[in-house]
């Protein structure tokens, strides 16, 4: 027997440091490691669905480069959700409906008619991320815009 044998870290040295077999200590702690390994997906979404229902855990990180740069920020915590149940889903810059069922990340197949969140007074621009000034907007209507203040949709 090795010294960490009933471990998961002794099962990985048979494998990696001794190249032997494993023995049955060892093979019980990895048993028990995949066992409690199964249970955690279910911790994951059970956290993921908490952090979207409560945005007030956000992470201060996401203006950081605009707060370094000297904009004072107002947020709001707010969920895409909470966006389109007082706006709808009609995109504030062509007047079109949002396919929500589209993939929202830029670059996926269907993401131009997508979900995206717009500022309407771009952050970079003095706007602040409150629900008052973001709209539900088409994911490339939203690119084109970029920080624009007057944009006008041209198709």
């Amino acid at each position: 027997m090795h010294p960490k044998c009933g471990t998961k870290a002794g099962h990985d040295d048979h494998r990696r440091k001794y190249k032997d077999a494993f023995c049955e200590p060892c093979i019980e702690a990895m048993r028990a490691y995949w066992i409690e390994y199964r249970k955690r997906p279910e911790k994951k979404e059970r956290i993921r669905h908490y952090n979207r229902t409560n945005r007030n855990i956000r992470s201060g990180t996401r203006f950081k480069n605009l707060i370094k740069q000297g904009f004072d920020i107002q947020r709001d915590f707010f969920s895409a959700s909470t966006v389109i149940f007082t706006y709808g889903t009609i995109c504030h810059l062509c007047n079109e409906e949002v396919d929500l069922n589209a993939p929202r990340g830029v670059g996926q197949t269907g993401w131009e008619r997508g979900l995206h969140i717009d500022h309407v007074i771009p952050l970079s621009r003095g706007g602040h991320d409150i629900l008052d000034n973001v709209r539900p907007s088409h994911g490339q209507c939203n690119v084109k815009k970029h920080n624009k203040l007057d944009y006008i949709h041209s198709s």
